[in-house]
């Protein structure tokens, strides 16, 4: 398992190049810029054994206060589901933010300040 700050990318019975990893956790780390309280990101990239072509997954476990985001994909490539998973992940980070956050993006309304 890599791990750098608070993403971990873990593989499962695939061999993955260090490049590729380092693509993923590229990719993630884009997330913290747009929340600063991730507290945890883990990644799991896995290959899907049923014969198909479109047999990597990458699956994020994405940590913040009060919640945890899920996100999975499977594509030809995994730096193609790297950049699914991270879309949707960006789309799920702005709604809890646009939920949780006053309007002027300050303060959150479910902590104290």
């Amino acid at each position: 398992m890599k791990e750098k700050d608070n993403i971990s990318i873990q593989t499962l019975h695939v061999d993955v190049d260090s490049n590729v990893k380092e693509f993923v956790w590229d990719k993630m780390e884009q997330l913290n810029k747009i929340y600063s309280r991730i507290e945890n990101c883990h990644v799991v990239l896995k290959k899907d054994h049923d014969g198909k072509n479109q047999d990597k997954v990458v699956e994020v476990n994405l940590i913040i206060p009060q919640k945890t985001l899920f996100s999975k994909n499977q594509a030809d490539t995994f730096e193609q589901a790297a950049d699914m998973v991270l879309e949707e992940l960006k789309s799920q980070l702005q709604k809890y933010k646009e939920k949780h956050y006053d309007h002027s993006g300050a303060h959150p309304i479910d902590e104290e300040v």
